[in-house]
């Protein structure tokens, strides 16, 4: 039951904890302070842009067909297999939480 509770902290809420933290704050426009209004232009609202989604590291599948590390060469296989995984996901848009 804990188990299952750190799991899910560390794998949905903590991602999205850090999206929201490393999101671009939205200031609300300032309000006129003239009260006729033909001299206040129309407030100009932004839409608010979306949150980049966050994934865990231990999320990403990485494609690595061996279970052990038995060689230096596995090592640098598995690293360079890791590090592809790492940029496809940037390049996807998404933020990596380690």
């Amino acid at each position: 039951m804990i188990r299952d509770a750190l799991h899910g902290f560390r794998d949905r809420t903590y991602p999205d904890l850090l999206a929201r933290l490393t999101a671009p704050m939205v200031r609300e426009p300032p309000q006129p302070t003239n009260r006729n209004p033909q001299h206040n232009p129309p407030p100009r609202t932004q839409p608010p842009k979306p949150r980049q989604q966050v994934v865990s590291v231990r999320n990403l599948d990485v494609p690595f067909t061996q279970p052990l590390l038995r060689t230096p060469e596995d090592v640098d296989a598995y690293l360079s297999a890791l590090r592809q995984r790492l940029l496809d996901t940037l390049e996807a848009g998404k933020g990596i939480s380690l």
